[in-house]
């Protein structure tokens, strides 16, 4: 489901950010938060810069980790490249100082150059270094074949293979496409004749269509890429998020019950069905194809997220931590997801880990209330009030709060007593 979600532009562009941030998505987040959106409240727009900010300083941290670790191995070009980087995501002027202070001292001799001793701190398996590798890819803006490897690395192997094949006249839209360079691919695409236009075509023109908002358009093309090849998976589920989008659910869910019965994609599938199926409160039933996703793996956090929610529910909350501590963690640090620690916190247990979990979080993401209550909710769940306090002046008024957090709020200056 990853690879399609960039077809289709979130509903909601904020929430698109704060879930980047949540996956620690820092380059993609960087990249599609380039701009605030027009006409942002002041709260939203303080916000959306808040997350760049967080973005271009985790990624500036983790270059700089990434430069000390190759100094450490004596590839001083690359730890050059991996500072430039960080001076240049860095938005704070602490990491923009040490980064430009690591730039001057490569410029130095190498008989005088002193670099840290200490062992540079690795990446955790959330997905930093390759969020760190892709930013370097981009700055070194490598050859065609490789950008067409790097565009289908993340293909099923047996269409990737096809695209091989496939001559200059098409790959050259293709990247253009993958590179956001939409009109310069749609143009290449129709200029194609009739007799190279196959499914990866309609796909490829579809999917770009469907994008650029003319979704009538990209759906004749994925139909089209369909019948052509009746197991072109990624058509299908294209079309499956083209019925998400367009709210026609019925379709999505007669689509996705065909694609099961061909064995096409069925952690996708069921996925998608459990989602379905817990929108309409069958909740039994979206449990059911939640377990089966995650038995055929591998699935995207919202489907593993979702089936701990419902796990939860039904009070088996063993399972549902267990399938919420397979979530990365919040950075390179160590801190556990605050998904988890969120979880700990209805549960009153590992409590002092989920306070660790929300500082951290609070450190990243300072604009955002979400943290500070979390830290006054489980300060008094420890019974340590007087910590908690300072935490609850940092929150605006109740009103003010996003409704999903006004409640609890009410709730903990109760317990405050304020």
């Amino acid at each position: 489901m990853g690879l399609l979600s960039r077809f289709f532009a979130p509903k909601d562009p904020l929430e698109h950010l704060r879930r980047l941030a949540r996956e620690e998505r820092w380059a993609d987040l960087l990249r599609q938060g380039e701009e605030p959106e027009e006409g942002l409240h002041p709260d939203a727009r303080a916000e959306w810069l808040s997350l760049l900010t967080q973005a271009g300083d985790r990624l500036a941290e983790l270059n700089l980790a990434e430069g000390e670790a190759c100094l450490q191995i004596g590839d001083r070009e690359r730890a050059r490249e991996h500072f430039q980087l960080a001076a240049e995501h860095g938005r704070s002027p602490t990491l923009s100082e040490t980064a430009q202070n690591r730039l001057a001292e490569l410029s130095a001799p190498a008989a005088t150059t002193h670099h840290a001793k200490t062992k540079a701190p690795s990446c955790c398996a959330s997905g930093c270094s390759s969020a760190v590798s892709s930013s370097a890819e981009e700055a070194d803006t490598p050859d065609p074949e490789t950008r067409l490897e790097l565009v289908l690395s993340n293909y099923p192997a047996d269409l990737a293979e096809r695209y091989w094949h496939t001559g200059a006249a098409f790959r050259q839209p293709f990247l253009a496409a993958h590179e956001g360079r939409d009109a310069e691919a749609l143009a290449g695409f129709d200029a194609l004749p009739a007799g190279e236009r196959d499914d990866l075509f309609h796909f490829e023109r579809g999917a770009l269509r469907a994008r650029m908002g003319d979704i009538a358009a990209g759906r004749r093309d994925l139909e089209q890429a369909v019948v052509m090849n009746p197991s072109h998976s990624l058509a299908f589920e294209t079309l499956v998020r083209l019925d998400f989008h367009e709210n026609r659910l019925k379709e999505a869910a007669e689509r996705l019950t065909r694609m099961l019965s061909a064995n096409l994609t069925p952690a996708f599938c069921h996925g998608c069905l459990a989602h379905l199926r817990a929108a309409e409160g069958n909740l039994p039933e979206a449990l059911t194809h939640g377990e089966e996703a995650l038995r055929e793996g591998p699935v995207e956090m919202e489907v593993l997220t979702l089936v701990a929610s419902l796990y939860e529910r039904s009070g088996r909350f063993a399972e549902a931590e267990g399938l919420l501590k397979r979530l990365p963690s919040s950075g390179c640090g160590g801190a556990s997801h605050v998904l988890l620690a969120e979880f700990w916190l209805r549960q009153g247990q590992s409590l002092k880990k989920a306070l660790e979990s929300f500082r951290a979080e609070a450190g990243r993401d300072p604009a955002n209330p979400r943290w500070p209550l979390r830290m006054a909710q489980t300060c008094a769940a420890l019974g340590r009030l007087g910590e908690g306090r300072p935490w609850l002046e940092r929150l605006p008024t109740v009103d003010e709060l996003a409704p999903d957090l006004r409640h609890e709020a009410s709730e903990i200056l109760l317990r405050y007593g304020k």
